[in-house]
């Protein structure tokens, strides 16, 4: 199952190329009139799109067009030529624009360039980080680090899925019950749980779901586990530790130590 329509090995280049975000700025993009909202001018930075309501068109400088509509998302490259217009009004979009280096400070270039159209797996939770990215970034007290470290959580799952194209129609067809009980389960849920949904032992649960998502399943568990914590904490007046309380992270220390590993810097107050 790709996740783009020309197959390129896109997402993989950053995630094996300890890439680092060097500079990134968020909008949230609105057309609520008939005035056509049209762009024609190269960036200097990518840009990833992520649209919530309508839909836009878009026409690449070849004259190739496409249609990217709620839950998909575009990749722009920088110095990318394009024009959209919106399908619907109202309209709504994220975009964030942002710029990669390596670890040796040099500027991260793609091998292959081009406006990509990306059919999303995960659209609610993209839409989430999309929608925490943008939230993060106009505030006043966030540090730039964390509104960095969803934009690598974007690119992050944009590899696994990418990866996931490997699978076989059968494996995927084994895997998807784990998939969707994930996705059902409103709390913790186990890798061997998971495993039994798909009739496989653990140790082979764990191959194939590595397999699909580049990372194993505790692993996995994990990340979404904070998304949990940060989305709950977000909406409502809880201390980030009660939130993590109730998400399951009984002890304070070790959901500190996983923050951290999962942002790459300790939660800015911790009471």
């Amino acid at each position: 199952m790709a996740i783009m329509n020309d197959h390129m090995q896109l997402w993989r280049e950053i995630d094996t190329s300890d890439c680092m975000v060097s500079s990134i700025a968020a909008y949230r993009v609105t057309n609520t009139d008939e005035r056509k909202f049209v762009r024609d001018n190269p960036r200097g930075e990518c840009a990833l799109t992520f649209v919530h309501d309508g839909g836009y068109h878009y026409i690449r400088q070849n004259g190739t067009t496409f249609d990217c509509m709620p839950g998909e998302m575009t990749f722009l490259p920088r110095g990318s030529m394009y024009r959209h217009v919106p399908l619907t009004l109202p309209s709504h979009m994220d975009v964030v624009y942002f710029t990669l280096r390596r670890a040796d400070g040099t500027l991260f270039e793609f091998e292959q360039p081009k406006i990509l159209h990306l059919h999303c797996m995960e659209s609610e939770r993209m839409s989430r980080l999309f929608s925490e990215l943008c939230t993060k970034f106009f505030g006043v007290m966030t540090p730039r680090a964390e509104v960095k470290s969803i934009l690598l959580r974007i690119l992050g799952a944009l590899a696994r899925w990418e990866s996931s194209g490997s699978l076989t129609e059968m494996e995927l067809a084994m895997l998807t019950p784990a998939l969707e009980h994930m996705t059902a389960a409103d709390g913790d849920v186990r890798v061997h749980e998971l495993a039994e949904c798909c009739h496989l032992s653990e140790y082979a649960f764990r191959e194939l779901f590595k397999k699909y998502a580049g990372i194993p399943p505790k692993a996995f568990l994990l990340e979404r586990r904070m998304e949990r914590v940060e989305a709950l904490h977000a909406a409502s007046d809880m201390t980030l530790t009660d939130a993590a309380r109730i998400c399951g992270f009984e002890d304070p220390a070790y959901f500190f130590k996983v923050y951290r590993r999962l942002h790459g810097h300790a939660p800015g107050k911790m009471d």
